[in-house]
């Protein structure tokens, strides 16, 4: 691979200037930083001496510092690089989207185990598509190859249709750079790519929580082909947790969702989580942003599980990810005073115990 930001050790960040007046001096100065693919393509402009990094939306000139619209040239804000920032300062740094659940939801948080125990797997579904067998694998390398082939033309796809094409086209030619590699290097590479700020993470797990939910079947199913062969690659990484550990997601959901889960735990009812499920180690992250449902989860010891922390710009997180189709059970579903929200508790099953 190409030395770029990807895996440079030095941590740099690209910013523009976001407060209402940006060329007013009277008003302070505000700062908001680019996604981690865009921060990747401006620096690789950067160090390749060109006059501009060009992004979806906008492009960078560096001689003058500026982002300039691309649909409107007056339209412009000073942008600045810095480099290594204040350890402190970063350690502030984690994303909602991670560990907060989304807004818009199906009609179910979950998979009723009980109910539809053979729900079509995402991806087996994406295996299937492409004449796969997925119980054994990634056998050779040239069945690694097709699935780095078809997930950069899906990277390309999907990006486009939410108006992200320059940061598809980037991950795209990251992984093709990974065609003649090992397993492991292309694993390692795709769960960096999934740790990014992009369209990708967003659009992925969008997609995997429509799984069972009737309504939503032809849309998910419409993705198998583009978002497929990344989440097979993604699905290839996972470890399993070394010791019985206990992890944390933030949610913001309605009352009736909520009820869901009590129902679960009156009813002892099994349940599955369909999308890979970002978590954390730290209870305090999950809640910093203000959600009115916190997961409390059990993890047994060899649950399908990924430390995300090694490949993410952002370590403080300390994301724990969860395998696709993650079985569990709801023990208890009840609102704390103190905490001012729910707690929903899950165990973790084996599947002996499905």
């Amino acid at each position: 691979m190409t030395t770029t930001a990807l895996i440079a050790k030095q941590y740099i960040e690209w910013l523009w200037q976001s407060n209402a007046l940006p060329f007013c001096l009277a008003e302070p100065a505000e700062w908001q930083k680019y996604t981690d693919v865009e921060t990747e393509i401006i620096e690789e402009a950067f160090q390749q001496g060109l006059p501009e990094a060009l992004l979806d939306d906008y492009h960078i000139v560096f001689a003058r510092s500026m982002q300039i619209s691309n649909n409107d040239e007056k339209k412009q804000r000073p942008v600045k690089r810095v480099v290594d920032r204040n350890k402190d300062e970063r350690e502030k740094r984690v994303r909602a989207e991670r560990f907060l659940e989304d807004s818009v939801l199906p009609s179910n948080s979950f998979i009723n185990w009980q109910i539809e125990p053979t729900t079509p797997d995402f991806v087996q579904e994406a295996c299937s598509h492409y004449g796969v067998r997925w119980e054994k694998g990634i056998t050779c390398q040239s069945v690694l190859e097709m699935w780095i082939e078809k997930a950069a033309e899906g990277f390309i796809i999907e990006a486009k249709k939410v108006g992200k094409q320059r940061e598809g086209e980037w991950m795209a030619k990251r992984l093709l750079e990974q065609k003649n590699g090992s397993k492991q290097q292309v694993e390692q590479l795709c769960v960096k790519l999934y740790c990014m700020g992009s369209f990708l993470y967003r659009k992925l797990n969008e997609t995997m929580r429509l799984q069972g939910d009737f309504a939503f079947e032809t849309l998910w199913k419409s993705r198998v082909p583009t978002l497929g062969p990344f989440a097979v690659l993604l699905n290839s990484a996972m470890n399993f947790t070394p010791t019985n550990m206990i992890v944390y997601r933030g949610a913001t959901m309605t009352n009736e969702q909520i009820e869901q889960f009590r129902l679960c735990v009156v009813s002892e009812r099994k349940i599955q989580l369909p999308a890979f499920t970002s978590t954390t180690l730290n209870p305090s992250v999950a809640e910093f942003f203000g959600s009115n449902v916190l997961f409390v989860i059990d993890l047994e010891k060899d649950t399908g599980s990924l430390d995300m922390s090694p490949y993410s710009n952002y370590p403080d997180e300390q994301e724990l990810l969860i395998f696709d189709g993650f079985p569990a059970k709801v023990t208890s579903c009840h609102f704390n005073e103190i905490a001012n929200k729910w707690i929903i508790k899950l165990w973790g099953l084996r599947s002996s115990d499905l």
